[in-house]
């Protein structure tokens, strides 16, 4: 079978796949497409795609969530000392349990770009690699590292829309939450995100083609398990993209119509200030999930083998890929919007200040 004869099992796996291998790396038994117009239209999409577009957004992702750890920790750091107000902030979500998933949800998208820029060099030199060592990374880890970042990554931002709506729709069962209890689940997720992604380290394999060089292709025993080329998949996709992204898209409207309520009978006026800090986080980290991920899962829904025959299609797949690539390089400017606690421990950070008092009062916290 030709590279450009996917059989539809192979597209069925393919699905579970964060983005579109280049076509010289997608079947075991492989043969030239040069006489395919579409195949080679794709090349120089390929081209800009992993060399220029996703290296790039893995460097501004890489520099921006290191940031945003560094500022969550320092805003964390201000409310365990007492410093907080002193510098003009509430605690916002430095106090809260949401806290804890903010601060993993950077993490998961440090390693999600980390992990993205090696694939997107493999991906631009493509298959056969001169080095066998490249080549075992492509095919063993390199799918695998980053589909499981990006997972935890979006199930995170399910976990910290779920705490805030538990906390402002459901107040009475928000007794319990703590900070242990938000790391339990974080940890939990990490743990799921790794076993889902797992069958992705036997997905492709090395096949020595000689002169020093090697293949990476798929491995056709995949397509003998129903579970392998079926169920799990879906069961990827369901759990980890598209149940996210319609429980996110669900919970924010509830959430905001319940906080708007409480807010006009609430006469804590801190806690109102500090939910509202905390409700302006969220709606941008969840605007910019929802936005940016939506593409990624039509791209899914709607992939086959007729489809990808179309160029308009490949190009659509490959800037939806970009796009859920960008969701995790940019929630730095999303606080950086949102959150005007954000920025001023961000500028007390950037002038290496340990406590900088402001003349801004918490009333004026939260900007748009």
């Amino acid at each position: 079978m030709s590279t450009c004869e996917y059989t539809e099992r192979e597209h069925r796996h393919e699905r579970a796949l964060l983005l579109i291998d280049k076509p010289t790396q997608v079947s075991a038994n492989q043969t030239s497409c040069d006489d395919d117009p579409v195949a080679a239209d794709t090349d120089a999409l390929f081209l800009v795609t992993y060399a220029v577009v996703m290296p790039t957004l893995c460097c501004v992702g890489l520099v921006s969530n290191v940031v945003n750890l560094c500022v969550l920790r320092r805003g964390a750091d201000a409310v365990a000392t007492g410093t907080a107000r002193a510098v003009g902030s509430g605690v916002g979500c430095f106090a809260s349990p949401a806290y804890v998933y903010l601060r993993c949800l950077a993490v998961a998208d440090l390693l999600a770009m980390a992990f993205c820029l090696p694939m997107a060099a493999t991906r631009a030199v493509g298959s056969p690699y001169a080095s066998r060592w490249v080549a075992l990374y492509t095919a063993r880890l390199s799918l695998f590292l980053v589909n499981a970042a990006i997972a935890a990554s979006n199930l995170l931002v399910l976990a910290f829309t779920t705490e805030r709506y538990v906390a402002v729709c459901r107040p009475t069962v928000t007794r319990g939450r703590t900070h242990r209890a938000s790391r339990v689940v974080a940890a939990v997720i990490g743990i799921y995100s790794v076993v889902v992604a797992t069958p992705e380290l036997f997905a492709w394999r090395v096949e020595d083609v000689g002169g020093a060089t090697y293949a990476v292709v798929y491995n056709g025993g995949y397509l003998e398990s129903v579970w392998l080329w079926l169920v799990w998949p879906w069961l990827k996709e369901m759990t980890t993209k598209m149940m996210p992204i319609a429980a996110v898209a669900a919970m924010n409207p509830l959430i905001v119509r319940r906080y708007r309520r409480r807010a006009r009978t609430s006469d804590d006026r801190r806690r109102a200030r500090d939910e509202r800090r905390l409700l302006v986080v969220l709606a941008g980290v969840c605007a910019a999930f929802v936005v940016l991920s939506t593409p990624s899962a039509v791209a899914t829904v709607m992939y086959n083998d007729a489809r990808m025959r179309s160029y308009a299609f490949v190009v659509f797949v490959c800037v939806s890929n970009c796009m859920e690539i960008a969701n995790n390089a940019l929630n730095f400017y999303v606080y950086s919007v949102a959150s005007s606690d954000f920025r001023r421990h961000l500028r007390h950070l950037c002038a290496c200040n340990k406590v900088a008092p402001s003349m801004e009062t918490s009333e004026t916290s939260v900007e748009g």
